[in-house]
């Protein structure tokens, strides 16, 4: 069993690495050395493997592709796929991700953070980041993978697909006065209340289908409950990947991740010189961004720190994300 080996990318020229999920109908076996602890299961889908091409390109002329956002899952536990015909192994949560959306009958493009980047190579994960709000834009769409349905998650996603609808027919967010809380206070409010009746309408159907004391809806306040509790919204990096997505479609083990994924989209990342560099400890990471936040004014970081602090070293000024 030959593993797959990363070719270097070009630095510093916005070259990426997209995979071609090959189809359902395509059949190439390959060989797992977790096969013998997972019994009948790893055996039978050792038949049919997700087998995967890819290569490299340049972001400017990119291909059309979906950007996959997921949860890793548990690192300690793989399974192999194919990428060039070699293996390589990838978690359990991936692997589910990629067999449920390959196509049948042609490949599927995608940008996938774990087999796209290079995990060993340090320098090319920094560099990497720095394009990865640039990625999620550009993507064709992007695909939010919550994991394989159960607790009733769909009828969840169901709800939130009806609920969302009307709230883009009614322009829910887009103003201050449309924001989803101002429209809740409103309804209580007696004798200003909402004018527009379909506002109303919204509010009144939204706080009776999540009102705790209505029997009639426990199960879907429960399943909605269990899906937002799912490891994959306690990703910080959430925040770029969904926020950068032009077309969304709802199908961080790193302590230094809490910081890298949001100097994709912080404005001023650029002028205070902050960009990830996963050569540096967490330590070091953290104290860079209080001392720089510190030096142009942000002093309000200070009021952050708490004691006692997770990450070995870190100085009483600097906060423990």
């Amino acid at each position: 069993m030959s593993y797959f080996e990363y070719r270097p990318l070009t630095p510093h020229k916005a070259r990426i690495r997209l995979i071609d999920v090959l189809p359902e109908t395509h059949h190439q076996s390959v060989e797992s050395p977790l096969d013998q602890h997972h019994g009948d299961r790893a055996l039978s889908e050792s038949s049919n493997p997700v087998s995967c091409t890819l290569s490299h390109v340049s972001l400017e002329a990119a291909p059309a592709y979906t950007a996959l956002s997921y949860n890793w899952g548990d690192t300690a536990q793989r399974v192999g796929i194919l990428v060039n015909g070699a293996t390589i192994m990838v978690t359990l949560n991936l692997e589910a991700a990629l067999r449920h959306l390959r196509l049948q009958d042609k490949p599927l493009t995608l940008w996938v953070d774990f087999l796209c980047i290079d995990q060993s190579d340090e320098v090319e994960k920094s560099e990497q980041l720095e394009q990865m709000r640039q990625i999620y834009v550009q993507a064709l769409s992007v695909v939010a993978w919550l994991g394989p349905a159960e607790s009733n998650s769909d009828a969840a996603l169901h709800w939130i697909q009806q609920y969302g609808r009307r709230s883009l027919d009614l322009g829910i967010g887009t103003k201050p006065e449309l924001r989803l809380q101002y429209l809740l206070e409103a309804l209580e409010e007696t004798g200003k209340g909402l004018v527009d009746a379909r506002l109303r309408k919204f509010a009144e159907d939204l706080k009776k289908d999540l009102s705790p004391t209505s029997l009639e809806n426990a199960d879907i306040i429960n399943a909605l409950s269990r899906l937002f509790t799912r490891p994959y919204w306690s990703r910080v990096w959430v925040i770029q990947e969904l926020s950068s997505a032009s077309r969304l479609i709802f199908m961080s083990t790193d302590p230094r991740d809490k910081v890298f994924a949001l100097l994709g989209i912080a404005r001023d990342s650029e002028a205070l010189g902050l960009h990830p560099d996963y050569r540096k400890s967490c330590r070091e990471v953290y104290s860079n961004l209080a001392r720089t936040l510190i030096q142009n004014g942000y002093v309000e970081v200070l009021s952050l720190c708490e004691f006692p602090k997770q990450v070995d070293g870190l100085p009483s000024w600097v906060h423990d994300w």
